[in-house]
């Protein structure tokens, strides 16, 4: 089980330019998500990745947007299981359509298929 002040151990990796560090400790939450099933802080983990990444010696901006959207899409499937319908279309919606390439990624192609579920 990854420990909630992970990520405020990554928060000052990243701050302090110690990216390798940070890169490691998010690697090893999406392992322990990933081994243990526990999602509970999935969405944070991708947002703090876009974090590390746009702080990083060389930024990529795709790898940035896919994590904020992995981030977002994260917190709308939570919404949609409140009965959050709209709100959660409402979010994804403008985000998804700020991407214009990478629409083969595993991230988009779960989003598009969410805003088609929204939809109907």
């Amino acid at each position: 089980m990854v420990h909630p002040n992970v990520f405020v151990v990554l928060s000052l990796c990243s701050s302090r330019a110690n990216f390798s560090n940070a890169q490691t400790c998010i690697g090893d939450a999406f392992t322990a998500i990933k081994t243990t099933k526990e999602t509970w802080f999935e969405a944070e983990a991708h947002r703090v990745a876009g974090e590390i990444e746009a702080k990083s010696g060389k930024p990529e901006s795709a790898k940035i947007e896919a994590c904020f959207a992995s981030a977002l899409a994260i917190a709308r499937r939570l919404w949609r299981g409140q009965g959050k319908v709209q709100q959660a279309r409402e979010l994804l919606a403008p985000v998804y359509g700020w991407f214009t390439e990478g629409f083969d990624t595993c991230d988009l192609k779960e989003a598009k298929a969410l805003l088609e579920e929204l939809a109907a």
